[in-house]
């Protein structure tokens, strides 16, 4: 169980944006491990299936001793004689016994470490799902076909690059700013999040809730009311593409 354990709480340690390729690369590793032991789970099963559930006991007859097999059979208990007792006579059956415990200590431990792993896998996959919120990114920023800044988001800080002097061409203000700002200003270019209609906007553009990074990826954070407007990294394309007049 400790194995599951040491995944989640070595991310917890240092779960900052540079590490998202880790949390990652421990969630496969996780999803494999679960995979293991359902695997092996389905294995003790099939074979416990196949073992029966008795015990083995020892019963004098005419003072003499022999082993008996004792089993439950139709809500009743039932016993059959093995034979009179000789040094191995009941050894198959005391094998089969042996295996069966060993097997119902092995799922118990198992179980419990697949709830571990399911646990720890449930933490990762909630950190990947956040993955838009924390990688490192950057887009630029233009007023119609006029860079006026670059923003580079890393870690916990945003480090914006002024182009213009200009405060109608201007979004961001120059130098080091929070996530929580970028975010802040990131939402003026987005819907209200109050609309009736959000969450329908939303879903026709592929998108599961409302996160002012993903909106601005989709619309480009164009505005009605000026000529503003974001690209990112790949994109091709210039203000007549995005600028609606």
């Amino acid at each position: 169980m400790l194995l599951a354990v040491n995944y989640w709480q070595r991310i917890v340690q240092d779960s900052g944006v540079s590490e998202m390729k880790r949390i990652e690369e421990y969630y496969r590793k996780c999803s494999k491990e679960l995979s293991k032991i359902e695997g092996r789970l389905t294995q003790i099963e099939e074979r416990l299936q196949e073992l029966p559930t008795e015990t083995i006991l020892i019963k004098k007859v005419k003072g003499k001793p022999y082993y008996y097999r004792q089993f439950r059979e139709e809500g009743r208990t039932k016993s059959k004689s093995l034979g009179a007792v000789k040094p191995g006579s009941a050894a198959a059956e005391e094998r089969q016994i042996l295996e069966r415990r060993q097997l119902l200590e092995e799922r118990k431990e198992l179980l419990a470490l697949r709830d571990a792993f399911r646990k720890a896998e449930r933490g990762l996959k909630k950190e990947i799902d956040k993955k838009p919120m924390l990688e490192d990114y950057s887009f630029e920023v233009y007023w119609k076909d006029e860079l006026t800044a670059k923003v580079r988001v890393k870690g916990k800080d945003v480090y914006v690059s002024s182009y213009s002097d200009q405060p109608g061409k201007r979004l961001f203000p120059a130098g080091k700013i929070s996530r929580f700002q970028l975010n802040e200003i990131l939402k003026t270019r987005c819907w209200d999040e109050g609309r009736p209609d959000i969450n329908e906007l939303l879903r026709v553009r592929g998108i599961k809730e409302y996160n002012p990074l993903e909106i601005v990826r989709k619309t480009h954070g164009v505005s009605w009311n000026d000529f503003i407007w974001l690209r990112f990294p790949g994109e091709q394309i210039t203000a007549k593409d995005v600028l609606v007049r």
